[in-house]
């Protein structure tokens, strides 16, 4: 084997509890199929590297990315690096909506537009130990 986790969906409970949040904390899983569900996600890399094929575009994944998109359509994880750690978010719409985002935002990530924010930065990282508070 070569390392990498594969996806295996009679695993996952995202798509049996779309009014529920759904947080994982993992090795992202590459899909032989692309897959949907009822939630908006959110992705944070920790480390390593992912690649998406999602609604007719590729999205490339580096540490310290972040990315939004709307389950509601076909995506699936295509490659990971072996090192890959990540967070996934699975938002349900009224939570989703909750968030207040601009119409125009809303709209075009509920019709396959991804948001990344790829290049973290200097207030991103957490505060050093006893560093005073701002």
């Amino acid at each position: 084997m070569d390392g990498k986790r594969y996806w295996d969906p009679k695993a996952s409970r995202v798509e049996r509890v779309p009014n529920e949040i759904v947080v994982s904390c993992e090795q992202p899983g590459i899909m032989a199929a692309p897959h949907w569900h009822a939630q908006a996600e959110v992705n944070f890399v920790f480390r390593g590297g992912l690649e998406y094929e999602m609604h007719g575009h590729r999205v490339r994944l580096e540490a310290g990315a972040v990315a939004l998109f709307w389950g509601g359509l076909p995506h699936r994880v295509t490659d990971t690096r072996e090192d890959t750690y990540f967070h996934a978010i699975h938002l349900p719409l009224f939570h989703f909506f909750r968030l207040r985002l601009a119409d125009d935002l809303q709209q075009r990530l509920m019709r396959g537009a991804t948001l990344l924010a790829t290049e973290p930065q200097p207030d991103d990282a957490p505060p050093s130990p006893g560093a005073p508070a701002t």
